[in-house]
């Protein structure tokens, strides 16, 4: 498909079959950041980025991020009411966010007093909101600069994927997200 709908560029594209996490970070470890930059677009399938991948292109200090993370698709549906998660279900919320610390993030323990005295119930924070935000503050935690994202739904009006702009580059992350920001605007 390259060669027939895109030829003038077929010389220059390279097909890497294997696991895409394994494919980025040996690409980054074979540049020269010094004197490259990069534009990398993750359109994941479901939730196959790990975090480490995502502070691997930070890292190079060179790389910006369009990233179409799965929000409505993939987070929101495996942070359950009652905070009952198959344990499959943390470890893979653990890679993507590189931390358990998410937990804390959307499931609080709280006393709630009633005739029957105090007992302690879990609340879930899984909005939309509390989301973008958290994947905000993990993608500021590595890049210089980072865009406000964008929230992409179907024709219902669910929230399917959160579209993220992050920058690594210091010196130019401050124009990268001004230009992305412009873009990512409702």
């Amino acid at each position: 498909m390259i060669a027939t709908d895109f030829a003038p560029v077929a010389p220059r594209c390279q097909l890497v079959p294997g696991d895409a996490n394994d494919a980025l970070k040996n690409w980054c470890a074979a540049r020269d950041w010094e004197n490259e930059r990069a534009v990398v677009f993750l359109d994941p399938y479901e939730m196959q980025v790990r975090w480490d991948t995502i502070e691997t292109l930070a890292a190079t200090k060179a790389v910006d991020l369009l990233y179409l993370f799965p929000l409505g698709i993939g987070v929101v549906r495996l942070l359950r009411r009652d905070g009952e998660l198959d344990p499959a279900w943390q470890r893979r919320l653990d890679v993507l966010f590189g931390t358990p610390d998410w937990q804390d993030r959307f499931f609080q323990v709280k006393t709630v007093t009633d005739l029957f005295g105090d007992r302690e119930t879990l609340e879930r924070d899984a909005s939309i909101e509390n989301i973008e935000a958290y994947v905000q503050e993990r993608l500021k935690s590595c890049f210089a600069g980072v865009a406000k994202g964008l929230i992409l739904r179907n024709t219902q009006s669910s929230p399917l994927y959160l579209l993220c702009f992050a920058s690594a580059n210091q010196k130019g992350s401050a124009t990268a997200v001004k230009i992305a920001q412009s873009i990512l605007a409702d």
